[in-house]
């Protein structure tokens, strides 16, 4: 079949407009990344952790250490003011896990073991006073929890901060299941548009994360810096059900004083369109998240009237006074044996 000469005229010039936005969109991203890598540098330590560079950010001194852990594809930046202030009175670890910001990329398949096993290396390399205080946010109260389960004699206080439930997809409507499993689909594909500056461009006319001001100097921050976390945050979504797996396997804190702080303004808990799905996932969160008080015979609830999920962002005052208040019962020392009151 022979085409006329106007159509392959015209196929050749739409082909080679295509291949032009595409080279033009990866100058654009290296371009982008090359400023990125300029202007943002480590501000903490490059530690060999099971061959692996991962970055961690030491501050303060003395013991018992507050371990901050951050949600699913979340670097250790979202405790940046936090960590300052708490800095001040013990020592602090914050990190990016493998493939996040600063961390070198494990391009081996991750387990639920593996978030277990960096926390520890990380503790063991740096020496960090015992006892601990584990603060987790979001996904980390899944993360956290075989470390607790095998340390608990080293560990005096929990604070879950807007803390995911194990079951918490478990027990979705399939309506919702469904909803959730399409974005699982189309996360598939930001990967590949990012190397073309399409994710990039998105991003400079929305925030980052939608309960800050698209302004805010962490959606600045993220917007500039996503490239870094996606190898990691498709890592850990990847991993989400063998994490929840082995996270509902270790249900049991002992007499650990456990917090979890909830953020109770109406917020997305994920980016549904659905009014009715949303309302939906929005109390089923909340729900769980009452339902995590079991967790401990030592608990309480603290409520963050006018915060989303990102509650140590929005209204880290809660966050910081809580974990100020877990420090003034814990012993300044490795001795893990003394008698520690809850907070309450």
């Amino acid at each position: 079949m022979q085409f006329p000469k106007w159509l392959i005229i015209t196929a050749r010039i739409f082909l080679v407009l295509i291949a032009g936005t595409l080279m033009s969109g990866i100058v654009y991203e290296q371009a982008s990344r090359y400023s990125a890598r300029s202007n943002y540098q480590p501000e903490g330590e490059l530690m060999d952790i099971n061959g692996r560079q991962l970055h961690v950010v030491r501050k303060g001194q003395g013991g018992p250490t507050v371990i901050f852990e951050s949600d699913l594809g979340m670097s250790h930046i979202v405790w940046d003011s936090i960590q300052m202030k708490v800095a001040s009175e013990t020592t602090t670890l914050s990190y990016d896990r493998y493939g996040l910001l600063f961390s070198e990329t494990n391009r081996n398949a991750l387990t639920a073991e593996h978030f277990s096993t960096q926390l520890e290396a990380v503790l063991k390399s740096g020496n960090y006073p015992k006892p601990y205080l584990i603060v987790g946010h979001g996904l980390a109260a899944c993360f956290l929890r075989p470390f607790v389960q095998k340390y608990p004699n080293d560990i005096a206080g929990i604070i879950l901060v807007d803390p995911e439930h194990p079951q918490y997809e478990r027990r979705m409507s399939p309506s919702l299941k469904t909803e959730l499993e399409d974005q699982q689909r189309s996360r598939r594909a930001t990967e590949f548009l990012s190397g073309f500056g399409f994710m990039r461009t998105i991003l400079a006319n929305q925030p980052y994360f939608d309960q800050l001001d698209a302004d805010h100097p962490l959606n600045q921050f993220h917007r500039d810096n996503f490239f870094r976390n996606l190898p990691g945050m498709f890592h850990e979504l990847n991993t989400q059900k063998d994490i929840r797996a082995i996270a509902e396997a270790s249900s049991d804190f002992g007499n650990i004083p456990l917090s979890i702080i909830t953020g109770t303004a109406i917020h997305r808990v994920t980016a549904i369109e659905d009014e009715q799905l949303q309302k939906e996932a929005y109390q089923l969160w909340r729900d769980l998240q009452e339902e995590q008080l079991a967790l401990s015979d030592e608990s309480r609830l603290i409520l963050a009237p006018e915060s989303g999920h990102l509650i140590q962002v929005e209204q880290p005052e809660i966050v910081l006074n809580t974990i100020l208040e877990h420090l003034k019962f814990l012993p300044a020392s490795k001795d893990t044996t003394a008698a520690v009151a809850p907070p309450y």
